[in-house]
């Protein structure tokens, strides 16, 4: 009985844990949005596909969600960067330094 119940257990918290993985963001979650990173850095991706920024990676280029990652090509810098998007809404980012936000 109390193997079934450990079982019952492992079940249960495997399933609690899964939903609050995050995810690899999504277009939707990028286009015509502006974050704001821990670090400093402010990224602005235009629903056109345009992405600024001032700081690395910066410049004026465009951007797009790929698998794996997202891909950025703009003035100062070329490459995939990780953005996952947290259950709470915030974003993370090792390649931008931390946790971002929706800004104005």
């Amino acid at each position: 009985m109390q193997f079934k119940s450990l079982g019952c257990a492992s079940v249960m918290a495997l399933a609690v844990f899964s939903s609050a993985i995050a995810s690899q963001v999504t277009t939707k979650d990028l286009s015509g949005k502006k974050i704001c990173w821990d670090s400093g850095v402010i990224s602005t991706y235009g629903p056109g596909g345009e992405y600024t920024s001032g700081r690395l990676p910066g410049g004026v280029g465009t951007w797009a969600v790929a698998t794996g990652g997202t891909s950025i090509n703009s003035s100062r810098w070329s490459g995939f960067v990780d953005i996952d998007k947290q259950t709470n809404g915030t974003f993370k980012s090792e390649h931008f330094g931390g946790i971002g936000r929706y800004c104005n």
